[in-house]
């Protein structure tokens, strides 16, 4: 497929590395939103390998444990979670928030992310970064430190705790637009529960895209796919990668 956009994801929390299931799903519905638009304009996905990183970081209990409770206690104040929810957490939400937690706690793991997706993303020109849930986090923590990485490239976060009022205390200065990407798409679902949080940023390569959607019998509303195949992301995102693969290829 000549005119695909090469695009690199980074999942969440999960261990997606080993999750047969993951990047198939991922790819077809990246695939059939960009082909929705352009039937010609495919995408090239690729997958950053991360979770050996945290299976191997030395965990601090006591900075591991306040983080986490930081961090519970951030998504109670801003209506994240409800009392009894923090109390009586579901099994993804403690997993999210331990794996947040250990990424804010251990400074020498988010160099090693850093290293990693720095040389990701040197191995090919990637046209695009998707990045979910923990993986905005670690993404961003880069992107915002190295600019020259993601310029030029779009740059997609879905599900991301970017926004929350204790992570984002972790990045360098203030939670900023990226200067340098083409174009910063953050998709965003209000009834999300994960301690995510929508952007208020005022930059002409931003754009916040309302994702909304509520799963039955599902608390979270966190889930990958749902944000990926969303009408709204169809029609703004995908549409946009399919034209610039289009672009690109007639040039």
């Amino acid at each position: 497929m000549t005119d695909a956009r090469s695009i690199l994801c980074i999942h969440g929390v999960g261990h997606g590395d080993a999750d047969r299931n993951l990047r198939p799903r991922w790819r077809r519905a990246i695939r059939s939103g960009i082909e929705r638009s352009k039937p010609k304009a495919g995408a090239d996905v690729d997958f950053l390998d991360y979770d050996d990183l945290f299976d191997h970081a030395p965990l601090n209990p006591v900075v591991y444990a306040r983080a986490f409770e930081r961090l519970l206690e951030s998504g109670i104040e801003h209506g994240l979670l409800g009392a009894r929810e923090a109390r009586d957490l579901p099994d993804e939400i403690r997993w999210t928030a331990g794996m947040i937690a250990q990424w804010a706690s251990e400074e020498p793991l988010r160099d090693e992310l850093r290293r990693r997706l720095r040389s990701k993303m040197g191995e090919k020109p990637y046209e695009a970064v998707c990045a979910y849930s923990l993986g905005s986090l670690l993404s961003y923590d880069a992107f915002s430190r190295t600019p020259r990485t993601i310029a030029g490239k779009d740059y997609i976060t879905l599900g991301s705790q970017i926004g929350d009022p204790y992570v984002r205390g972790l990045f360098p200065g203030s939670v900023a637009a990226l200067e340098g990407a083409r174009m910063w798409y953050h998709l965003y679902n209000p009834l999300d529960r994960v301690f995510t949080s929508p952007l208020a940023l005022d930059a002409p390569n931003f754009t916040q895209v309302v994702t909304e959607f509520d799963e039955p019998d599902n608390l979270l509303n966190h889930d990958a796919i749902a944000y990926l195949d969303h009408p709204d992301a169809r029609l703004t995102v995908w549409a946009s990668l399919a034209r610039g693969a289009t672009a690109r290829a007639s040039s």
